[in-house]
């Protein structure tokens, strides 16, 4: 039987007519005579969990804020890490790209100085070989100047020899002409001008 049809029949079963705050009285009584216990029972049970509940709730708030500290702390770390890092990492790269530009410095100077030096012997053997060319030159003139020199003084002796014995050739031919002359005439006294039709020499 239900907890409504026990109060009906309570109230049915009461002594003549009740007034309605009466009966209202009558069921709140046998409400708290039959159901007090449990609800305060259920109150009580209600108010632990309520307990259990609220301090569940506070250590869940507190491991989340535990846990929320730790994480952020862990973050923090993290980025100060990485921060670190990338200041050693910047650091580095600007140590190497010195060291790069350094070394690529001295490489140009080095080339320069090479390329100044290459440049300094290249002129220096231009110049060595032009005077040795100049000087093998004017030996080589020196050497046909006197060739031709030479030449000149064999070609004009070679000359005067040839006039020399021209005028030798000369004063023979002539010294035999006279000689001739001469025996013609001799002959010519002596009645032997027929020599003059002859063959002549």
């Amino acid at each position: 039987m239900s907890a409504d049809k026990v109060v009906e029949e309570t109230t049915r079963r009461g002594d003549g007519p009740r007034s309605p705050s009466g009966s209202a009285e009558n069921v709140e009584q046998i409400r708290e005579i039959l159901f007090g216990p449990q609800i305060r029972e259920y109150g009580q049970r209600l108010s632990r969990i309520e307990d259990r509940f609220s301090q569940e709730a506070a250590e869940w708030k507190a491991e989340m804020r535990r846990r929320l500290d730790t994480i952020e702390a862990y973050t923090r770390q993290e980025v100060a890490d990485l921060g670190e890092r990338l200041r050693t990492e910047r650091d580095e790269r600007t140590e190497s790209h010195t060291r790069l530009s350094q070394t690529l410095i001295e490489s140009l100077n080095s080339l320069e100085r090479r390329v100044t030096e290459s440049d300094e012997r290249t002129a220096k053997s231009l110049r060595d070989l032009r005077q040795a060319t100049f000087d093998r030159i004017k030996v080589v003139l020196d050497e046909l100047s006197e060739q031709i020199s030479t030449l000149e003084a064999f070609q004009n002796r070679h000359w005067e020899e040839l006039r020399d014995r021209s005028i030798d050739r000369f004063a023979f031919a002539s010294l035999l002409t006279e000689l001739a002359l001469r025996v013609r005439g001799e002959s010519g006294a002596n009645g032997l001008g027929e020599s003059d039709s002859g063959p002549k020499p």
